[in-house]
């Protein structure tokens, strides 16, 4: 027997869907059928989320324009689970090297970004069934395992 909760197809937002995790988050949420919104700041360029067939969303979280703009995309659309994967990270050139322009778009991108999403969408998600948001972070947030160092921060994006 089906229970009604397991019938129902929930909506999911995955931000940086374009590749790595976020991809696959999109992946197998739409293939056991789920309702995937995903977002990648170059839409046209995200081939292998395009074959996906799922509906795709410009956003760059950094950006306060990108981020309204999607925002106004999802008025009035329910949101059971966000999940918060953009971001960035590589090798930065050393904290003596340090812009910091550099650091700001990290800060933006990785810790302010997932709040301003989340904030955008609290309407989307209170509207919704689940009303759960998931924050994903890398082994480089810890303090205790990132013993390496060198990444103070990560380079600027590509364009």
């Amino acid at each position: 027997m089906v229970t009604e909760a397991k019938s129902q197809t929930s909506t999911y937002v995955v931000t940086g869907a374009n590749r790595g995790i976020g991809l696959a988050f999109a992946r197998e949420l739409s293939r056991r059928g789920d309702r995937v919104i995903a977002t990648a700041r170059h839409p046209a360029t995200a081939r292998e989320l395009i074959a996906l067939q799922v509906r795709i969303e410009g956003l760059d979280v950094a950006d306060e324009e990108s981020l309204a703009a999607f925002v106004r995309s999802l008025a009035g659309e329910p949101i059971d689970v966000l999940i918060n994967n953009a971001g960035i990270g590589q090798a930065g050139p050393g904290l003596e090297r340090l812009s910091l322009e550099d650091l700001n778009l990290n800060f933006r991108v990785n810790a302010v970004g997932p709040v301003a999403v989340t904030q955008g969408l609290l309407p989307n998600l209170r509207a919704g069934r689940r009303r759960t948001v998931v924050n994903l972070s890398s082994g480089l947030a810890s303090i205790s395992s990132n013993e390496s160092g060198g990444w103070p921060t990560g380079r600027p994006r590509p364009p």
